[in-house]
């Protein structure tokens, strides 16, 4: 048979009715001598360079959907319940590709980063359980004071800088609130301090690079902010130098400076009422300031002025009377360390250059309030 006599379409009819189409295509081969293995007719020859197979276009009977008939309405109908379906699964893969991906995203970037606990609070923050969600925020909120304030250059100093992931993000720490669960307060305010940790290149640019006395001076900064977060990260930053107690010469200016504004640091944040204070900040700082007095002051003992004692105890009185915010300072200062407390103190008065009247003065105010302590 030659090729140009090959019936460009063949028609099969079975004994039950069946009927099949089967039409001749052309198809190129590298080797005519392979025999393909698909369903068809073929024309093979050694010296050919190509073959010709026919393939089924309509294989069925009563319901074929290219028949007029029943067939070819349920034909289309499946068709299109097909393409339908296929397009909601393929939105739906793609969707979860892509949420994947930015996760992906940020926890490679912070593997890059040299610290796995950033990728473990990450994961522990997005969390189903709120106390679990509220211990992560902490944490990461600790962890990016302690990076600022030491300078240390760790993953977490640079993670507000992840210019190129930030978007993404942002977008990820989003999905940590969840809008059909009712959160506390102290849940929210974490939430978004965590937030601001993460995602403000401007924090992390604040610290870059700077010396310990640069480092301090912006944490002085950011509690006088009306940022209420940047203040929140302020207090926790600077009442760490404090804690650290940390007294190399370059500081002393520093210190002798936050120690001079501490009380309207304070007194600011209890003028901001609830909704724009954040009292556990505040009470860390005042915590902290009251440790680097009595036990490790030394270098910087002769600017400490009779105005900074005397600003100091206006604080203790303000601890003493709202112990309900203040109550890690209140345990530090009037049970665990009550009698190095007062007796730091009252030396610290009897060094000023200020005349005897004065120091008798503070002493007293000083004795009063220990007193009314020990008698409740």
């Amino acid at each position: 048979m030659s090729t140009d006599s090959l019936p460009e379409t063949v028609y099969i009819t079975t004994k039950t009715g069946a009927r099949a189409r089967f039409r001749r295509v052309e198809e190129e081969v590298e080797d005519a001598r392979t025999v393909s293995r698909s369903n068809g007719v073929y024309r093979n020859s050694i010296s050919a360079e190509s073959h010709w197979s026919f393939y089924s276009v309509t294989s069925s009977n009563f319901t074929v959907s290219g028949i007029v008939g029943p067939g070819r309405l349920l034909g289309k109908a499946l068709d299109f319940a097909g393409r339908s379906l296929e397009r909601k699964i393929s939105s739906l893969t793609n969707r979860a590709a892509s949420s994947r991906t930015e996760w992906e995203v940020v926890f490679s970037a912070c593997q890059d980063l040299g610290d796995p606990n950033i990728s473990c609070l990450l994961e522990a923050a997005g969390s189903n359980v709120t106390r679990e969600q509220l211990y992560a925020f902490k944490e990461i909120v600790k962890c990016k004071v302690i990076d600022c304030g030491s300078g240390s250059g760790s993953g977490w100093g640079r993670i507000g800088l992840l210019s190129t992931q930030i978007t993404e993000f942002k977008r990820y720490v989003s999905f940590w609130r969840r809008p059909w669960v009712s959160y506390s307060t102290e849940w929210l305010y974490y939430f978004r301090l965590a937030s601001f940790c993460l995602t403000d290149s401007a924090l992390s640019e604040r610290f870059a690079g700077a010396c310990s006395r640069q480092r301090l001076e912006e944490s002085l900064s950011l509690c006088e902010s009306d940022n209420v977060y940047e203040r929140g990260i302020g207090m926790r930053v600077l009442s760490k130098y404090f804690f650290w107690h940390l007294c190399s010469p370059d500081l002393s200016s520093g210190y002798t400076l936050a120690l001079g504004r501490l009380k309207n640091i304070i007194l600011r944040q209890l003028q901001l009422g609830p909704s724009g204070s954040d009292a556990e900040g505040a009470d860390e700082l005042i915590c902290g300031v009251v440790s680097f007095l009595v036990y490790n002051s030394r270098d910087i003992s002769p600017l400490i002025t009779v105005e900074i004692m005397e600003d100091m105890i206006d604080v203790v009185e303000l601890v003493s009377s709202r112990k309900d915010l203040f109550k890690m300072t209140y345990e530090w200062i009037f049970f665990d360390f009550a009698h190095d407390t007062y007796r730091r103190l009252t030396s610290r008065i009897n060094s000023c250059r200020c005349s005897e009247q004065r120091k008798e003065e503070l002493v007293e105010r000083l004795d009063r309030v220990f007193d009314d302590e020990e008698q409740e």
